[in-house]
């Protein structure tokens, strides 16, 4: 029995050498693919891996976290970029041609402190220009205000006048309202007006209020 088992080996060791021969290499390149599905992150023990065990110059910025890499330093002025094209005409303003529209209101506040024994002067530009000189009105604290000058929180005079409403005043100023360019008092400057305290006495006085126009 023995001899037949001796007689049988050489030809068990020769199949195998054969098998092997035939399809040792897909057996292994299929171990060796299957061990890298299963190997993972769990199998891997922390700082184990060291730059010996990463092939040089295949990480990626993404491999990163953000802020680990340092920027570099600044790169030279590049060249001048040609110029762009130009960009389309932008709207027109509230006033293109610079004259306040007819029945637009414009609205501000004043206040004159005239010394002792002199005279003083606030005056005001509408900034814009109105078509014609508005027909100018004082409102005292103690007075009435015409039909043109209705004393709305946003008053809105009648068209072509300015309306000058006093709020407060000391030691009985004498206020009016007048043309700074011609010194008129019927009518303001299309362009502004202005308000004059003189004191009534030794003492000085002071007016302060609101006005508003709208352009004829």
């Amino acid at each position: 029995m023995r001899s037949k088992l001796r007689a049988q080996a050489p030809m068990a060791l020769a199949g195998l050498a054969l098998f092997f021969a035939i399809g040792g290499p897909s057996f292994a390149s299929d171990a060796v693919g299957n061990a890298t599905r299963l190997i993972t992150g769990k199998q891997i023990k922390n700082n184990s891996l060291t730059t010996r065990d990463i092939k040089n110059r295949s990480l990626l910025k993404v491999d990163f976290k953000a802020g680990q890499l340092p920027a570099g330093s600044q790169g030279p002025k590049g060249d001048k970029g040609d110029q762009g094209a130009q960009g389309d005409t932008g709207p027109a303003g509230p006033f293109p041609d610079g004259t306040v529209p007819s029945g637009k209101t414009l609205r501000g506040v004043y206040m004159v402190v005239a010394p002792g024994g002199f005279g003083a002067a606030d005056t005001h530009s509408f900034i814009f220009t109105l078509s014609a000189a508005p027909t100018t009105h004082f409102i005292s604290v103690t007075g009435s205000a015409p039909a043109e000058c209705p004393y709305v929180p946003n008053p809105r005079p009648a068209p072509g006048h300015l309306c000058v409403y006093e709020t407060g005043s000391t030691n009985g100023a004498s206020v009016s309202v007048v043309n700074p360019e011609t010194n008129n008092a019927a009518f303001a400057s299309p362009r502004g007006f202005a308000v004059v305290v003189a004191p009534s006495g030794p003492s000085g006085a002071s007016s302060n209020g609101s006005w508003a126009v709208t352009a004829p």
